[in-house]
């Protein structure tokens, strides 16, 4: 009984393993013409997408060139601009140094015309205080002089009124 169990199970396995072979056999079958499949779309894919790759790429390598093309076209502009700038910052500086040397060449001459007026003022401030001095002394010469002639008009009134009283007298005499 036990050896008809056994080969009983045991060609049930076989059986088994027959159906599990064959599915197997399918599996790998139905894998395989998965894996065709597959194979065939991603390379339709990588096909359509290497497509658009190359499409793309193609418009981003013309994009760069004209973006390119305008940095180039930018830049060229930023020298022109830059060397006009220098240009005229160079002539400006020139037109600066000009200025700087005339205002300093006016202000020189303004500095020796200042001196020289300033030693013209000293002078006749010297002149016109020696005339003052003069004037001074002058007038007190003349005041001595007026008050020596007061003094002479004072004596010579005093010797008037002595006169006029002399007379006074003389006529008071005859008139006696």
């Amino acid at each position: 009984e036990h050896r008809e169990l056994l080969v009983s199970v045991e060609e049930e396995c076989k059986e088994k393993l027959q159906n599990e072979e064959h599915s197997t056999d399918e599996f790998r079958a139905r894998c395989d013409e998965m894996r065709c499949e597959y194979n065939g779309i991603m390379a339709k894919i990588e096909s359509s997408h290497s497509e658009k790759i190359e499409t793309e790429t193609a418009r981003l390598e013309q994009q760069m060139t004209i973006q390119i093309s305008k940095s180039e076209n930018i830049r060229e502009s930023i020298r022109d601009i830059r060397s006009r700038l220098d240009a005229q910052e160079k002539h400006m500086e020139k037109d600066a140094e000009q200025e700087l040397s005339d205002l300093t060449v006016a202000h020189q001459a303004m500095m020796k015309t200042l001196l020289r007026d300033q030693q013209l003022l000293e002078q006749e401030k010297s002149m016109l205080q020696r005339r003052y001095d003069m004037m001074k002394a002058d007038l007190r010469e003349v005041q001595e002089e007026v008050a020596l002639q007061e003094d002479k008009i004072l004596g010579a009134k005093d010797t008037i009124a002595k006169l006029d009283a002399a007379i006074a007298s003389e006529v008071e005499d005859i008139a006696r």
